[in-house]
């Protein structure tokens, strides 16, 4: 763990330096060029290519031999391999030959398809609707998630979850990206101490944990596998629009699958710790009180709510939360926040 922190600092510290060292040139070469990594990534995902090259490694890979496994025209192959090499996504031996490196094998795992249609598809033309949107609003922050950056891109009225969940291969795709988002970082259950907030030698039927939004329950079964105890005693509230709710009624594992809508009054009163993962970040502040007011009206005394979301710098944010903070804002006019934001939303919550 201490040698990936010294390593993500170090790529950072890296990534600044290439940045300040840039002359004024180079900063609008690589603005204005830069769609073309996605592009790319995306095309020779499709073709095939990434996985052509990653088969051989860690031998390289000569244009005419990749030209046949993928069936693409040589001279457009190279065109594409050269540019790649430019932005170190694979490696160039000779003239005409090509090398996987991380970069590749990256670039042609399977869930990259749904990352780079995601990202085609839905967030790039969301973001280039920026300049019109703020225009039109006189540049005051999104706040209402019937009219986003999204919305305008894409002439639609329906929320970005709803107009997704009548595109099945786009949604699907954008739901497969959300389910690795986490992947690398460490489990919550590892850093928490989720035993504090629950009671486990409690014999009764007292409901443990709630995970509210909890989607096909895999927050909830990695509690329950912790602490086998508390079986019978665990719950995943979803909208069953989603689907999620069926799949896990089906095969539910020891856990109670609820229909629930989180902007409704909660059905559940009194379990001992409602839990919510990644759930506030898609929403704005106005109705992020309104699902928290139904929680805060259902809590007995020692009940709790376990708000497990990102927490951004005030200050020198790494790029990474800062580009999530944009989708939030562009796709659903939601944000990723500060503690000092984060404590101001819960307090106007009426809790503490």
């Amino acid at each position: 763990a201490a040698d990936q922190e010294l390593r993500n600092r170090l790529a950072e510290a890296c990534r600044h330096t290439m940045l300040r060292l840039e002359r004024p040139w180079d900063s609008i070469r690589r603005y204005n060029y830069a769609v073309h990594d996605v592009a790319i990534a995306k095309t020779g995902h499709s073709m095939g290519l990434w996985a052509a090259l990653v088969a051989e490694s860690p031998n390289s890979v000569h244009g005419s031999q990749l030209a046949e496994k993928t069936g693409v025209e040589l001279g457009l192959l190279m065109r594409l391999l050269r540019y790649a090499t430019a932005q170190s996504m694979v490696e160039q031996t000779d003239v005409q030959s090509f090398r996987a490196i991380e970069a590749t094998r990256t670039l042609s795992m399977p869930m990259m398809n749904s990352a780079f249609t995601v990202a085609t598809e839905i967030l790039i033309p969301s973001a280039l609707s920026m300049d019109a949107y703020f225009k039109s609003t006189d540049f005051k922050e999104p706040a209402d998630r019937g009219h986003t950056l999204f919305h305008q891109a894409f002439n639609t009225d329906q929320h970005c979850f709803e107009w997704l969940s009548a595109k099945p291969g786009l949604g699907q795709d954008f739901f497969n990206l959300m389910k690795v988002r986490r992947q690398g970082l460490k489990d919550w259950l590892d850093g928490f101490p989720v035993e504090k907030y629950l009671d486990v030698k409690d014999t009764t039927e007292r409901m443990q944990f709630v995970d509210v939004g909890g989607g096909n329950g895999q927050q909830a079964l990695a509690v329950l596998k912790r602490h086998p105890e508390i079986a019978g005693r665990v719950v995943v509230q979803e909208t069953p629009t989603l689907g999620a709710l069926e799949q896990l009624k089906s095969d539910p594992q020891g856990l109670i699958p609820m229909a629930t809508d989180f902007f409704q009054p909660n059905p559940l009163k009194g379990a001992k710790a409602y839990y919510m993962r990644n759930i506030m970040h898609d929403w704005p502040d106005k109705e992020c009180r309104v699902i928290l007011g139904h929680l805060r009206d259902v809590l007995e005394d020692d009940s709790v709510i376990l708000v497990d979301d990102l927490v951004v710098d005030d200050m020198e944010m790494h790029w990474h939360p800062s580009a999530t903070d944009m989708t939030m804002m562009t796709l659903l006019a939601a944000k990723e926040r500060s503690l000092t934001e984060w404590d101001a939303l819960i307090e106007s919550a009426g809790l503490e």
